[in-house]
């Protein structure tokens, strides 16, 4: 009983943290398992934020594809924000990825109920924010939306393997999914981070790759062809925080890692078209 009481804990402040108010310039996409059995097999998932699919060329050997599209409601940023509940509403943050890449796939056992694969492969994306300070300034007669804007492009590298059991009815794969993402054409609206140590911090970001682990917990469940998806991923940055400004000889110990989504999850639906379910 205090197993499941924690398993609903989990699962509900997952929900809440996959829907709170971010300000970042990084969100990490749903990682591409499709954990597929043999050759001809097709599988394909859409969710609320994310669409993937796979497709077997032969026995062992598989293409993936995959995209994202992040569109953050705005629709209250002229309302009256001298209302208590503005904090509720969803801030501006929108961006894409999408990503394609070869793969790897085996079974394990006699009943081939175990499933092992790994995919490489290469992406892009942009995503765009507002500086947190836009909600101080909503008011002001000169107020423009995009003196505040934060955004960056970023290419990424990626390699992730799964172990999964695979059943008709239920699904549940593990994949500690590793990228190493480049960005780039980082900028900053005029009135956005007017701290030079901030805008220092947020440039520094393009200073050379940043690698991520995304460890990632996918569950389907229904029947044969159709069932209902569900992952838990979370971003871990595997950079320290230490920065250098060689121009002032200061070291500041800033952390960036604020603009990168650290946890999401994401909810649709998975259709498999196989030979094995028969």
């Amino acid at each position: 009983m205090k197993i499941s009481k924690s398993l609903i804990g989990i699962c509900i402040a997952a929900i809440c943290y996959s829907c709170s108010a971010p300000t970042h310039i990084y969100v990490p996409s749903q990682p591409n398992v499709p954990m597929l059995k043999e050759s001809g097999e097709f599988k394909a998932s859409i969710a609320t934020k994310n669409a993937a699919a796979a497709y077997a060329v032969s026995n062992h050997f598989a293409v993936a594809a995959s995209g994202q599209y992040v569109y953050g409601n705005n629709s209250n940023y002229h309302k009256d924000f001298d209302d208590d509940n503005f904090i509720d509403y969803d801030p501006y943050n929108r961006g894409y990825s999408i990503e394609a890449g070869l793969g790897y796939f085996t079974t394990i056992g006699v009943k081939k109920l175990m499933v092992f694969d790994v995919y490489s492969g290469f992406g892009k994306g942009s995503f765009k924010t507002l500086d947190p300070i836009f909600y101080d300034h909503i008011k002001d007669q000169d107020y423009r939306r995009d003196d505040y804007k934060l955004s960056a492009n970023f290419t990424r590298f990626y390699v992730q393997p799964t172990i999964g059991l695979v059943h008709r009815a239920v699904e549940v794969g593990f994949t500690p999914k590793f990228s190493i993402v480049n960005f780039h054409g980082l900028r900053n609206g005029s009135k956005a981070l007017p701290d030079p140590d901030d805008q220092f911090v947020f440039h520094q970001i393009s200073d050379g790759t940043i690698p991520f682990l995304q460890p990632t917990i996918t569950v389907r469940a229904g029947y044969r062809y159709i069932k209902f998806h569900a992952q838990f991923y979370q971003n871990i940055v595997l950079k320290g925080s230490t920065l250098y400004d060689p121009q002032n000889n200061i070291n500041y110990y800033e952390d960036y890692f604020d603009y990168f989504k650290s946890f999401m999850a994401d909810f649709g639906v998975s259709i498999d078209i196989g030979n094995w379910f028969k």
